[in-house]
């Protein structure tokens, strides 16, 4: 079986994430990968991780891509000039041929929080 996958899939990510002015991070199996140092197998998408607090500058900085996000499974479009609160916590963007899913993380001044248990603090 031919494993050679490469992190290269992540430039055009990376390239698109240029200008942001806030923290971001790959999430899901590519910073799993990151992680071990690898890339185990082939992934159907790229996730981008924010602070939800930072969202607006995100959806600026893809003003003129199609985004949706889901609120009980549910999919509905996500309007330049809202801001999503939970139980929202992604949305997926589709520009041509490229595509993007943004999670969003909670936090409250330096504490991160775990969304379904606020108690899972660091």
């Amino acid at each position: 079986m031919n494993h050679d996958f490469s992190f290269d899939a992540l430039t055009p990510t990376q390239t698109l994430m240029q200008g942001y002015p806030h923290p971001w991070c790959f999430g899901g199996g590519w910073a799993l990968d990151g992680l071990i140092g690898k890339v185990t197998r082939p992934h159907a998408d790229v996730d981008i991780v924010i602070w939800r607090g930072d969202q607006q500058a995100f959806r600026a900085q893809f003003a003129d891509w199609d985004w949706q996000t889901y609120i009980n499974r549910e999919p509905r479009p996500w309007p330049a000039e809202e801001f999503l609160e939970l139980p929202a916590h992604n949305a997926y963007g589709k520009k041509g041929e490229q595509e993007l899913e943004m999670l969003m993380l909670e936090r409250e001044g330096d504490d991160w929080w775990f969304r379904r248990n606020p108690a899972i603090r660091m």
